[in-house]
């Protein structure tokens, strides 16, 4: 069993972030000592000002107010849904195994077996 925060980290230790925002443009600008990555904000195309964090899974554009974790990106992003979501985040941590998604007032038991 892995919960969310598990795949997270896994994915931090990997620097996926850049791997999930590699599809964004602009020239990316680092801030705060390296730990902020800026560019164009993929909502509102504000340039450099659509954040993320090497050592959080998380993103805001200080234009649009857009934010969140991962999950939400890939909600906004892509149009997947929460589950969907999460699975994709465990393929990409490479579990194979079933996990429980444990967060505040989203629980919901969901396999990593299903397709992108």
């Amino acid at each position: 069993m892995a919960d969310i925060q598990t795949i997270y980290s896994i994915l931090l230790a990997k620097s996926y972030q850049e791997q999930l925002f590699s599809d964004l443009i602009g020239i990316r600008k680092r801030e705060a000592g390296g730990r902020e990555t800026l560019v164009t904000c993929p909502f509102c195309q504000k340039e450099r000002h659509f954040s993320y964090n090497r050592d959080k899974p998380v993103w805001k554009c200080w234009h649009c107010g857009e934010g969140g974790d991962w999950i939400a990106y890939l909600q906004k992003a892509k149009g997947l849904d929460f589950k969907d979501a999460v699975l994709w985040l465990a393929r990409d941590a490479r579990s194979t195994t079933r996990f429980e998604v444990s967060l505040p007032s989203r629980s919901a038991f969901v396999g990593v077996d299903g397709d992108r």
